[in-house]
C-alpha cells in the first residue's frame, strides 16, 4: 500500500474530524446549508425524516423504550408510539399523517408535524430546497451569539487545558493489480492540550493505542507523541527520537494562525457563518452541580466550500500538501459536536463530537484506487483558563521536509 498516502488520510481524518465546529437532501436550515447523515424519505405523500437529526435541527432530547418514542426540548413532549398514528404532545392527542416506522434499523418519524409541534417553521415546493427554520433563545442569547460570546471570554482568559478521549475505527480498501485489499484499525487517543492565544502556543500530548482486527497487536505499544505549534511552525516528537521540524514550503505560520482564531466576536460570528455550521441550543443541563447551556452544530461537506476554509487551503504550503484537492473533492463528512456552556462564567467546559467520513480516491501516479470509511466519537473536557501554561524548548529541532514524513511510520 502507498503508505505515505495513508498517513496523510489518517492525519486528515484526526485532524479534520477533531476540529472544536451526509447523504445530501437540498435542505436550508437557518439559511445555512445541512445535509442529515441519512436521506429523509417518503412514506405515502409524507416527508420521513430519520429520528437521530431531530436533536440537530431543535436540539430535542430522544428517548426509545420498546416502541416508544418521546422527543422533549424545554420540557414540552412528543410521544409517539412505532407503527400507530395516535400521539400525544404536552398531554394532548394528536393524529399524525403517518406512523413512526423503521426502516434498515433507522426509526423515521413525520418531519412537518413533528417539527411544527415545538414551533418550527417548514417550508416545501418541490422546485426549491426544503427550508427549516427554528429559534429558541435564551433571553437574549441565539445560539450563535452564545457561542461568540463564549469564544471571546476563553480569548479573554487567554490560555486553557484541554482533555479529549477519542475512539475512532477505520474501513480502508485499496484495489491495487485488479485485486482488492481490505484493511480494518481501530484506535484509541487519549490527548491532553494546552493552549494559549498570545502568544500563539498550542503543546498536545497525544497517547495512541491502535487495534488491527485480524492481527495480533497485543505487542504493539501504547505510542505518545509530542507536538508544538506556534508563529514559527509545527514541530513534533516522536518516542525515543529528538524534536523535529515539520517543514511545509510557503507556509506563514503566524497567517495560519490568524486566519483560523476568532479575535473579536464579529469575526467569530462570520467564522461560525461563513463555515455553514447550523447552531440551536439543546435542553440546558447540569453537571457536578454547575448549570449549563447546551449548544448542537452540524456540519456537512459545505464546510470545505465555505470562504472561511477556502482561504486556509488557498494559502501558500498549505496548497502545496500532497492529494489535498483530490482528498477534498472526494470526500463525505458529517460533523455533530454538543458544546457545554457554563452559564455562570460562559466558558466552554465540555464539548462531544460524533462524526463521519468517507473518502473514495484514486491514487496519483498509480493504479492504485482507495476507499475509506472512518467513524469517530470525542468527549472533551476544558479547564485551567487563565492558567500560565509551559511548552517544551524546540529551538533545537532538526528540519524535516512534509514528504520523510511516510518514513518515520512503521508499514501497513
Amino acid at each position: 500500500m502507498n503508505k505515505k498516502l495513508i498517513l496523510i488520510l489518517t492525519m486528515f481524518a484526526v485532524l479534520v474530524l477533531a476540529l472544536p465546529v451526509m447523504a445530501a437532501d437540498n435542505i436550508m436550515l437557518n439559511d445555512h446549508s445541512y445535509q442529515p447523515a441519512q436521506k429523509i424519505i417518503n412514506q405515502q405523500g409524507t416527508s420521513m425524516m430519520p429520528l437521530d437529526i431531530v436533536n440537530h435541527i431543535i436540539g430535542a432530547t430522544v428517548a426509545v423504550e420498546n416502541d416508544t418514542i418521546k422527543i422533549n426540548k424545554n420540557g414540552r413532549i412528543l410521544t409517539m408510539t412505532l407503527n400507530k398514528q395516535d400521539a400525544t404532545f404536552d398531554a394532548k392527542t394528536l393524529k399524525m399523517p403517518q406512523a413512526a416506522i423503521i426502516i434498515n434499523q433507522q426509526i423515521y418519524v413525520p418531519l412537518r408535524i413533528t417539527l411544527e409541534s415545538f414551533g418550527a417553521e417548514v417550508i416545501w415546493s418541490s422546485d426549491a430546497p426544503l427550508v427549516i427554520r427554528y429559534q429558541d433563545n435564551r433571553g437574549e442569547w441565539t445560539a450563535e451569539n452564545l457561542m461568540v460570546e463564549s469564544s471571546r471570554r476563553m480569548l479573554e482568559a487567554n490560555t486553557y487545558r484541554m482533555d479529549m478521549d477519542m475512539n475512532m475505527d477505520m474501513d480502508m480498501l485499496v484495489k491495487e493489480d485488479g485485486k482488492e485489499v481490505a484493511q480494518k484499525m481501530d484506535a484509541k487517543y487519549d490527548v491532553v492540550a494546552y493552549n494559549s492565544n498570545n502568544p500563539v502556543q498550542l503543546y498536545v500530548i497525544q497517547k495512541m493505542k491502535m487495534n488491527l482486527p485480524g492481527i495480533d497487536t497485543s505487542g504493539i505499544p501504547e505510542i505518545t507523541t509530542e507536538s508544538v505549534i506556534n508563529e514559527q511552525g509545527m514541530y513534533m516528537k516522536l518516542p525515543e527520537q529528538e524534536w523535529i521540524k515539520i517543514d511545509i514550503e510557503g507556509l506563514d505560520m503566524k497567517a495560519l494562525m490568524q486566519q483560523s482564531s476568532t479575535q473579536d466576536p464579529v469575526a467569530a460570528m462570520k467564522l461560525i457563518k461563513d463555515l455553514g455550521m447550523s447552531t440551536v441550543f439543546a435542553n440546558d443541563a447540569e453537571r457536578d452541580g454547575k448549570k449549563y447551556y447546551v449548544i448542537r452544530s452540524s456540519a456537512g461537506n459545505n464546510i470545505f466550500q465555505s470562504e472561511a476554509m477556502q482561504k486556509i487551503f488557498n494559502m501558500p504550503g498549505i496548497n502545496q500538501i500532497p492529494q489535498l484537492k483530490e482528498i477534498l473533492d472526494n470526500i463525505d463528512l458529517t460533523m455533530n459536536y454538543s458544546t457545554w456552556i457554563n452559564q455562570e462564567t460562559l466558558y466552554s467546559e465540555y464539548m462531544e463530537l460524533q462524526g463521519t467520513m468517507f473518502i473514495d480516491l484514486k491514487i496519483p501516479d498509480s493504479e492504485e484506487q482507495m476507499k475509506m470509511n472512518a467513524r469517530m466519537a470525542a468527549k472533551y473536557k476544558i479547564s485551567d483558563f487563565g492558567t500560565p501554561i509551559s511548552v517544551p524548548d524546540v529551538s533545537k529541532a532538526k528540519e524535516m521536509d512534509l514528504s520523510q514524513l511516510g518514513n518515520l511510520t512503521p508499514s501497513l
